[in-house]
């Protein structure tokens, strides 16, 4: 998201009148031709369309960070603008894709980065204002399709999990560990019974660093938090990185195949 990296494209847009000079993406670009046939092709696994399509992190992007935060607060109006073209074109794509897959698709995800290891980037109130009325337009065609919400948060984003419900979560994911208020027991205690939870075994700490019995032991613990009822999706708490151990990585999926849930 660094000004100093790539190309941002509105990084000296001031009013809606300059994202005219953007060429903003289309739907048609993009062939669906053969996404039923690859669908029931897995017939036997819960198939996930998406998985990732930020709101506020694109905003990042075509602003660059700085930028995109001032005017925040700044600019109010412009980024609101922004969020809602890059909405249109989300929800466009998604329901192409899901009357094109026909009932073959159970769980349609998305995800962005709004938080660091500590807090939320911007204030709860801000997020509520522009951003939670256009996640809830994404999450709607859950219920429209009869489809599971999965949502990509990483970080410290505790104070809107309950938001995230009100909307239609289904599955959070990652569940990060480590960020302040991702205390594992005390999630599952609060929205248990309204979440599911995907990820949780820490790839900060436990997986690059810790022994394969350890990681093992973790995995238990996890099973045991997490799973108690159900509801819970076991996976590393992001991306498996090459400088991971092997033996750590295959620790977590072996055991994770041994442990029965409570």
């Amino acid at each position: 998201y660094s000004d100093n990296l790539g190309f941002r494209p509105l990084k000296n847009a001031t009013s809606v009148r300059d994202l005219e000079d953007y060429q903003w993406p289309k739907v048609e670009w993009f062939d669906f031709s053969s996404l039923k046939e690859q669908c029931q092709r897995y017939r036997e696994y819960a198939i996930m369309l998406g998985g990732w399509s930020p709101v506020i992190s694109r905003v990042f992007e075509l602003f660059g960070i700085q930028t995109a935060l001032i005017n925040f607060h700044r600019r109010p109006n412009l980024i609101r603008e922004v969020i809602k073209r890059v909405t249109d074109y989300y929800y466009e794509l998604y329901k192409a894709a899901l009357d094109i897959a026909h009932g073959e698709i159970q769980i349609i995800g998305f995800g962005d980065d709004f938080a660091t290891q500590r807090d939320l980037m911007i204030s709860p109130e801000m997020w509520r204002e522009l951003c939670k009325p256009y996640l809830a337009r994404l999450f709607s065609l859950g219920k429209k399709y009869g489809v599971y919400v999965f949502f990509h948060a990483c970080g410290a984003v505790r104070k809107i999990i309950p938001d995230l419900i009100e909307i239609g979560l289904d599955i959070l994911f990652p569940v990060q560990p480590l960020a302040k208020g991702m205390d594992h027991r005390e999630l599952k205690a609060e929205f248990g019974d309204k979440l599911a939870f995907w990820g949780g075994v820490d790839v900060q700490k436990i997986l690059p660093f810790g022994t394969p019995e350890e990681v093992r032991q973790y995995v238990r613990e996890r099973i045991k938090i997490l799973g108690v009822g159900g509801g819970y999706i076991l996976a590393s708490s992001h991306n498996l990185l090459k400088s991971f151990p092997l033996e750590n990585i295959l620790a977590m999926y072996d055991e994770a195949m041994k442990v029965k849930p409570p």
